[in-house]
């Protein structure tokens, strides 16, 4: 036998009961000594009858150990935090050495690792190695293509305007409606992806846009003739909410009601394009001021329509405020949704999935920070009120908790609540009593967001179905792991272009509000869909549309996260009581790691850079003998980080009368203490105020009121602080729709008195105006009425804190070695010629993953079961020609637009009705003239002879999007609108003869 001592980790220790429990199996015979080392007194020995147990239970439930030991000392007057020396008898002398010495799979880390990524962000965010996505409710809006818009001498924006003019100095050709992309003016609030919505024809050529917020500077000609640039875009496909919808207004009130449910949250900022009226067409881009239900919106313009607004042809659009920026200063990036609004995602995700290798462990590392700090340009006083300059917008709101460090005037340090927000780069808070200080501050001073509710923090190596994780949501840091194997009883039908899934046969019979839950994430055809609403166990509503090809008889599967809070973690909790004595400070960078094996039942640790710089594992789970299949679907997996605004969500478990003043739900855990919260149903929303809460219900409500058309105002311009003359029709959270405040701003306090006073989340514009103020949803109190299988949504209603995630590289390492697989070397040859013009270029073919598989069969996008994640590997091109030589220029074009739409078919000539060893299309151009827009030139070579050959093994691997993609035989899809596509273009250098091509490539494909 040989003596252990337990670590402090794998235990708790309850006085009260006098219980001790080990997360372990130790038989009664192998404890030994029991010791509180902080009362010093030994509280359990094996020899002595007045120190044994009262009770003893040792088990092991599947893969979960645990033994419960009842003392017979009595420890009440002992605490749960007293550290305890757990002394036992091994069977055995072994040598086990520290985690950090061991791999995934459990060798000696002795063999040389290799590394599967490089990632360094000193020239830039690497955009051929990682894809940095938007959305809103999974639904995405625009993309940069390499097509910039040319002869660019302007970019200006008014003071106290969102309104952006850009001046070139020949014709841009752009039509209003069109996607343009931004980046790098002189502010970040007028960067991004956005919506033409105007033009001028004539010289001076101009276009407009609306940036997210208002400038607040005296900064008007915001072009920088150096980095400044500007790309005409591209809309997702399916991206826009339905189809015609039908637009109404009342003065400047415009209500939308959608044909398919809109999955809007308030304060969403959204695009209108195409619909026409006699003047002032409400088109442009806009915020939604109130959702009426779950087909209908409201927003405000600011010049009423006149005459009838025609629909045809016009659509809707979200439109994401995610803002990705290089950190050229310190080599990171940093990323955000950089919205006050529910439902936001900021995705940046690697290009490639690092193929896992049986018998061999993966590991991730990332230096992050998790709980950010602000880049802040000044900080000043003046009579107890302070304001902070930020270099970006900020995103904090009024009630916001901060800690600020590192002034050497230590009065301005401390944890305080931000008071009001002048704009999107400046906030106060208060310091009390007022001290005497010099200003501005000076010193390295940071700011950190001490806490925060509605938003989260995610990194690791995962994507939406499946992986492990780190997660902050402003609260606590859990370790995250991510399946999507459960499968969902019965089959449904999807259908291209509806949020509405449904049984497909009572043969096979669903139970979806049994198995579901609002606000969970489920699987069709390997895309990722959010449940809306479960209308009954044979229907519910998910969001985005169904984006794949409408499909019958479809398996659902059901995606989980299981979740270990910090006070869980089973090897070192890393807050100072653990074996490192190590407490994780998250405003700091961090290494954080985590490594795994897979073959479904595999195990998964996450760690972290601790004492002394060496890698501490904190927490580790076993997947075998616990799970009735794997544990996750593939090791194939991506890096990822991820923040979001996904609220927090529950449900209702009684009957919500109209007149009811507490609201019983299923759980309030993951909610503030109080806050704003959302009901809804189908047809109606319910924005309600509490102010306190217990386990399961909501009290203090204040339930929906209806808003002021026309409320005056007693306020200074750049105040956010005013009276009223009553507020009996106001509510915190209700936006104020009027020009005289900036963008989405809303109520934020409410002070009764006998003059009343409100204050905004934003500063006012202007002195003393009269403004609009929308109801968020119904203007008064709904019944919602209890149902078993159509339950009713209780949301969090907007987040404090639009957060922002910063990394510094991300490394991919398999241990072992990655040994390079046997494949085919697939072959595709043009056996008819194309003839180029004297002095013309054409394209001869494509090629790209088939969007979707399972089985060893490729097809279009939602057809299979699968997204196609696999790597193709090009080889060689060569290019012949035909009998008349002629001097010609080949290049490879990555993710160019073809001009016609062709044919996609099997790489190995099938039509994708067969399995076959290759899972990649092909489209060949000989037969329909084609030419490619955009894109960027890969590889080329001059031809000049009969033919000659490129090797392309030095060109990365082609793979898919973060989507996907790609839902007809005949789209002209590409990335990140669906899969990579290589096209093979030639530039005929003669200028007065033509020559005939032949065009051949070869690649090898990693499937596993």
């Amino acid at each position: 036998m040989a003596r252990k001592v337990l670590e402090g980790t794998q235990y708790t220790f309850t006085p009260s009961t006098r219980t001790i429990t080990i997360n372990e199996y130790v038989p009664r015979e192998r404890l030994v000594l029991v010791t509180n080392v902080t009362a010093n007194r030994v509280i359990y020995n094996f020899s002595d009858a007045q120190l044994k147990a009262t009770s003893y239970t040792a088990e092991v439930d599947g893969n979960l150990s645990s033994t419960i030991i009842v003392l017979s000392f009595d420890t009440s007057s002992m605490s749960s935090s007293d550290q305890l020396m757990i002394t036992i008898d091994e069977y055995a002398d072994t040598f086990v050495p520290a985690e950090t010495f061991r791999d995934p799979v459990d060798k000696l880390r002795v063999s040389n690792p290799q590394s599967l990524i490089d990632t360094d962000f000193e020239y830039g965010t690497q955009t051929t190695k990682w894809e940095n996505l938007g959305m809103v409710n999974y639904r995405p809006f625009a993309y940069a293509k390499q097509a910039p818009v040319a002869d660019v001498t302007d970019v200006s924006m008014p003071t106290n305007s969102r309104v952006v003019t850009i001046t070139t100095s020949s014709a841009h050709g752009l039509e209003v409606g069109t996607a343009i992309s931004v980046l790098d003016t002189y502010l970040s609030i007028a960067n991004g992806n956005y919506i033409v919505e105007s033009v001028t024809t004539s010289s001076p050529h101009t276009f407009t846009y609306t940036a997210s917020s208002t400038n607040k500077t005296s900064i008007t000609s915001i072009f920088d003739l150096n980095k400044t640039l500007v790309y005409s875009g591209g809309i997702y496909s399916n991206a826009q909410i339905g189809s015609d919808p039908t637009i109404t207004y009342s003065g400047k009130e415009i209500t939308v009601v959608t044909t398919v449910p809109h999955g809007l949250a308030l304060g969403n900022e959204i695009a209108v394009t195409g619909t026409t009226a006699d003047t002032n067409a409400p088109n442009g881009s806009f915020n939604v001021s109130t959702i009426v239900s779950a087909t209908s919106f409201k927003y405000y313009v600011q010049n009423a329509p006149t005459g009838t607004i025609a629909t045809t042809g016009a659509s809707i659009y979200v439109r994401p405020q995610a803002l990705f920026l290089h950190r050229p200063f310190d080599g990171g990036v940093v990323f955000t949704t950089n919205s006050l609004s529910n439902f936001q995602q900021s995705i940046r995700q690697t290009r490639r999935y690092f193929r896992y290798q049986s018998g061999k462990g993966m590991q991730i590392s990332s230096g992050t920070v998790l709980k950010p700090n602000m880049q802040v340009d000044s900080i000043t006083h003046d009579s107890g009120t302070v304001t902070v300059q930020t270099k970006e917008s900020h995103n904090v709101s009024p009630g916001v908790e901060i800690t600020v460090s590192g002034a050497n005037e230590t009065a301005y340090n401390g944890t305080f609540t931000v008071q009001s927000v002048i704009n999107y780069n400046a906030f106060t808070y208060a310091i009390t009593p007022p001290p005497v200080l010099p200003s501005p501050a000076s010193g390295d001073y940071s700011i950190a967001i001490s806490g925060w509710y509605g938003c989260k923090n995610r990194l690791g190596i995962f994507d939406d179905q499946n992986g492990m994780f780190f997660e902050f949501d402003g609260q606590d840091i859990w370790a995250v792991r991510r399946t999507s194997t459960f499968q969902l009883s019965g089959k449904v039908t999807a259908t291209y272009g509806s949020n509405v899934i449904t049984q497909t046969n009572a043969a096979f019979p669903t139970f979806l509000s049994r198995q579901l839950n609002i606000g969970e994430y489920i699987v069709i055809r390997g895309q990722s869909y959010r449940v809306v609403d479960i209308d009954s166990d044979t229907q519910l509503t998910i969001s985005p549309s169904y984006r794949g090809a409408t499909t019958n008889y479809a398996v659902v599967s059901k995606t989980t996260d299981i979740k270990w809070s910090q006070s869980e973690w089973n090897l070192d909790r890393m807050d100072g009581t653990g074996p490192s004595g190590y407490e994780l400070n998250l405003t700091k960078m961090q290494m954080f790691y985590i490594d795994y094996t897979w073959y479904g039942a595999g195990y998964i640790r996450w760690g972290l850079r601790g004492s002394n710089g060496d890698v501490t594992y904190f927490h580790k789970i076993a997947n075998n003998n616990v799970n009735n299949e794997a544990y996750m679907r593939s090791g194939n997996l991506p890096a990822r980080y991820e923040t979001n605004t996904i609220p927090m969500t529950t449900k209702l478990e009684e009957t919500f009368l109209n007149t009811a003043t507490t609201m019983t739900v299923t759980s309030t855990s993951e909610f503030p203490e109080s806050g704003t919260i959302v009901v809804r149903d189908n047809n109606a929303y319910e924005y309600i105020n509490y102010s306190s809460k217990t386990p399961t219900t909501f009290d203090g409500l204040t339930r929906a009121r209806a808003g002021d058309n026309a409320l005056p105002v007693t306020i200074a311009a750049g105040s956010s602080e005013g009276t009223v003359a009553d507020i009996s029709s106001l509510q915190v959270g209700m936006r104020i729709a009027s020009p005289e405040f900036p963008e989405n701003t809303f109520i934020s306090e409410l002070l009764a008195g006998g003059t009343p006073t409100i204050k905004f989340s934003k500063a006012a514009l202007s002195s003393n105006p009269t403004v609009i103020v929308a109801p968020m949803g119904a203007p008064v109190a709904q019944t919602f009425t209890y149902s078993a299988t159509n339950p009713i949504a209780v949301e969090y209603a907007f987040p404090d804190y639009s957060s922002y995630i910063s990394h510094w590289g991300t490394a991919v390492i398999m241990d072992g070695r990655f040994d390079t697989d046997r494949s085919l070397l697939f072959t595709y040859g043009q056996e008819t010629t194309t003839t180029i013009g004297a002095g013309e270029t054409a394209s001869l073919f494509s090629v790209r993953l088939a969007p979707s598989v399972d089985n060893g069969v490729g097809a279009v996008f939602g057809a299979r079961e699968i997204i196609n994640r696999m790597q193709l590997i090009t080889q060689e091109l060569d290019v012949t020609l035909g009998s008349n030589t002629g001097n010609v220029l080949v290049t490879a074009v990555l993710n160019g637009i073809p001009s016609t739409n062709g044919t996609w078919f099997g790489a190995s000539g099938s039509d994708g009705k067969i399995a076959t060893s290759s899972l990649a299309q092909i489209v060949d151009y000989s037969q329909t003239p084609t030419t490619t827009e955009g894109g960027e030139k890969v590889a080329g070579f001059f031809v000049n002879s009969n033919s000659k050959t490129l090797s392309l093994t030095g060109l990365r691997d082609l793979g898919n999007s973060i989507l996907g993609g790609g839902t007809s035989d005949t789209d002209s899809h590409v990335y990140p609108d669906g899969p990579d596509v290589l096209t093979i273009n030639v530039t005929n250098l003669d200028d007065t003869e033509s020559v005939d091509v032949l065009g051949r490539l070869t690649w090898t494909e990693a499937q596993a």
